[in-house]
């Protein structure tokens, strides 16, 4: 057998036992952290191993491209990411098991619900002021638009501005948190998916779906999606490659013939070469890696220094440092990766800061921060804040595993803020401990 047989051989053993003792002894659930990284996992290594075999092409898009060896020692380091984070995961289900029956304290913050008022209030600001950024930065007519862009200024290509273009759909969500899916909320919502798949990131249709189905499965208090959740995030999966190649098209003024012309032949040609930026993950973590050798020293937990200032907008700052800050300090002339916007994955980002112990460390960071937070979540009620908390931050969860540890901060802290900002209303005006005190106060004047 050849190294690549070995090492998909390997994959596909250690992937199937951790996916079986999770599902026998670790609580594994849809809205389980654990589900999201075997898919990560399995997207990224086991499939892309499979393509190899199968005669598809490494990455070509550098001057220099990985080579085999490369891809196969950054598989097998996500192959021991996989087993501590697996590890980590049973011993989590099996300290729930014990916590599982201790009832949670009366009055504790952990208790407090969502306030109904309070959601609706930041939704419908949530939409006004994301209809009112779509109307203005996208669907304004060309002209009108480029007029728009241009009066202001350095803030077009700033984050505070871009990000407000999603916010609509972000209210619609709070709003379904509350009420569920009837059929005219959710026809408008569909809508605004539509509106903000051809005027944003891709990031944030699959956010957003991911949310929604999370959002059925806790009011319905299912472990796993029904059909109707399946198919739609399959059709989330199925309309996420060729995604950027729709918007362009829908922009470039194609019509719908055209537009689906352009997608179908885009994704056919990506998944027949297998080396597209979408399907080479893997290949992107083995650049990472050997970048860092040839770097001559590791970043200690510096990579998220950034952070630190993120929230400086940068036309206040145009020297601000990037968030990718070390892949630019590592690229070359030959592997320019920054310029090409390629990821790490969390496994090369651990690799980055602290080598081989980085890639197990970074993995069981997140495995257990979102791992307690997920058992945490599960033993409260679907309106409390806890719950809400954690299904808006998991549904970011492919987002973390894919670009690193930095995005737990970006994607939740930035791009998500007006739930973020709900959340934190919720924990700065409990309305349970309140609630809890009114009513001790009113006993204890009966009592007298």
């Amino acid at each position: 057998m050849s190294n690549l047989q070995w090492v998909l051989l390997t994959d596909v053993v250690l992937l199937s036992l951790c996916i079986s003792v999770l599902v026998v002894s670790g609580r594994l659930s849809a809205l389980h952290p654990a589900t999201t990284y075997l898919f990560f996992h399995s997207y990224t290594v086991t499939c892309r191993l499979f393509a190899l075999e199968l005669g598809a092409s490494l990455m070509g898009t550098l001057p220099e491209p990985p080579n085999l060896e490369e891809v196969l020692r950054a598989a097998r380091a996500f192959d021991l990411a996989l087993i501590a984070v697996t590890v980590l995961w049973l011993y989590l289900a099996s300290q729930e098991r014990r916590l599982a029956q201790r009832p949670v304290r009366v009055g504790s913050r952990a208790v407090q619900t969502l306030s109904p008022k309070l959601v609706r209030v930041i939704a419908i600001v949530s939409i006004i002021i994301g209809v009112i950024a779509l109307r203005y930065l996208q669907f304004s007519g060309a002209d009108t638009r480029a007029a728009n862009l241009e009066a202001l200024g350095e803030w077009n290509r700033s984050t505070w501005v871009s990000m407000t273009r999603d916010w609509a759909l972000q209210g619609s969500m709070m709003l379904h948190y509350l009420r569920g899916f009837p059929l005219i909320p959710t026809a408008i919502t569909a809508g605004l998916f539509v509106l903000t798949a051809l005027s944003t990131s891709r990031y944030s249709v699959v956010v957003w779906g991911i949310f929604a189905c999370f959002i059925i499965l806790s009011r319905r208090r299912r472990r796993w999606p029904s059909v109707p959740a399946i198919l739609v995030l399959a059709a989330i999966a199925i309309v996420w490659f060729p995604l950027k190649i729709i918007q362009a098209s829908y922009w470039a003024g194609e019509d719908m013939e055209g537009i689906l012309r352009n997608a179908v032949t885009y994704t056919t040609a990506d998944l027949a070469a297998g080396s597209n930026v979408d399907t080479t993950f893997l290949d992107q973590a083995a650049l990472v890696m050997t970048l860092v050798d040839q770097h001559g020293s590791y970043f200690y937990g510096s990579t998220l220094a950034p952070l630190l200032v993120m929230p400086v907008p940068r036309p206040w700052w145009p020297g601000k440092p990037a968030l990718n800050q070390y892949e630019k300090d590592i690229s070359t002339s030959s592997r320019p990766i920054s310029t090409y916007g390629m990821i790490a994955t969390i496994v090369g980002e651990g690799y980055a800061n602290f080598g081989w112990v980085g890639v197990v460390l970074y993995p069981l960071l997140a495995a257990y921060g979102y791992g307690k937070f997920y058992f945490s979540a599960m033993r409260r009620p679907h309106n409390s804040v806890l719950r809400f908390g954690y299904l808006f931050a998991g549904s970011m969860l492919i987002q973390v595993f894919r670009d690193g540890l930095v995005s737990a901060f970006v994607f939740t802290l930035v791009y998500a803020m007006p739930m973020t900002f709900l959340l934190y209303l919720s924990w700065l005006f409990p309305p349970t401990l309140k609630r809890l005190q009114f009513e001790a106060v009113g006993l204890r004047r009966r009592v007298a």
